[in-house]
């Protein structure tokens, strides 16, 4: 029978630790096995998303860009060579203010100039206003024409009314809404870019195999991803000032027929 005593505990202890160690190293390997695994599939994941995009999908060239940069100051000058020109914004306050002065020039009393709130139709900011004038009949035609050349399309309301040297009119004045324009206009764009984690491989400890060199070739895509998004967003604001230019320029036609 074993004596108690005679056993070497420190040698029990020691073989428990040891034993204790090669669970736990196993257990952190096989971990560690599982975590580079799963990061390499991710990495690999990412690779071949960017190749099946770039395969279906070719970003706009600079030459592309630059000329739909041409395209739209083109338009911008045949927009501005139109009389009367529709533009993107009235100043109601100066447009005001020149009306008293075409007033003055002319020889007309201003009875009335009644603003009244902005409206909207379709892409177009409408401000009406109400003008009742005093004058002989050349004066007034020389008002009424000053009207149409003050360099902000306005078309007239109803019949003017006429009583006793007076003139009534109802104008409205109008520009473009180009911020309705951009909310309402969807690019034609068609491509939907692969969104790319970062990925973390430095949580593999032991088994790295080729992460380092994958995730060097995912970060580089990542780069040129996100060049082509920067792409995508300035054709996509291009497309807008196009198309909104269109549209100003039909509207502006519109109004001189």
């Amino acid at each position: 029978m074993v004596e108690w005593d005679e056993i070497n505990w420190r040698s029990a202890v020691g073989i428990i630790l040891f034993a204790l160690l090669v669970i736990a190293g196993s257990i952190f390997l096989i971990n560690d096995y599982t975590t580079a695994k799963n990061l390499k599939a991710g990495l690999e994941n990412d690779t071949a998303r960017i190749n099946d995009f770039y395969s279906t999908w070719k970003p706009p060239s600079q030459k592309d860009l630059e000329e739909m940069g041409s395209k739209a100051e083109s338009l911008q000058k045949e927009l501005n060579q139109l009389k009367p020109k529709i533009g993107l914004e009235v100043n109601m306050d100066d447009l005001q203010g020149k009306i008293r002065q075409l007033a003055g020039s002319v020889g007309v009393s201003l009875e009335k100039m009644d603003a009244k709130p902005e409206t909207a139709e379709g892409f177009l900011k409408v401000e009406p206003i109400t003008l009742a004038v005093k004058g002989a009949n050349e004066q007034l035609s020389r008002f009424l024409m000053g009207i149409e050349n003050l360099g902000v399309a306005s078309r007239r309301q109803g019949t003017p009314s006429i009583s006793a040297g007076q003139v009534e009119i109802n104008l409205e004045f109008l520009s473009f809404d180009q911020q309705a324009w951009n909310s309402s206009y969807s690019c034609s764009l068609q491509v939907n870019p692969p969104e790319l984690k970062d990925t973390d491989i430095g949580r593999a400890k032991v088994f790295k195999d080729d992460l380092a060199g994958l995730k060097e070739k995912v970060d580089a895509e990542r780069t040129k991803l996100s060049d082509s998004k920067n792409v995508l967003a300035e054709k996509c604001e291009l497309e807008k000032q196009i198309s909104g230019l269109e549209k100003q320029i039909n509207l502006s036609k519109g109004l001189a027929r």
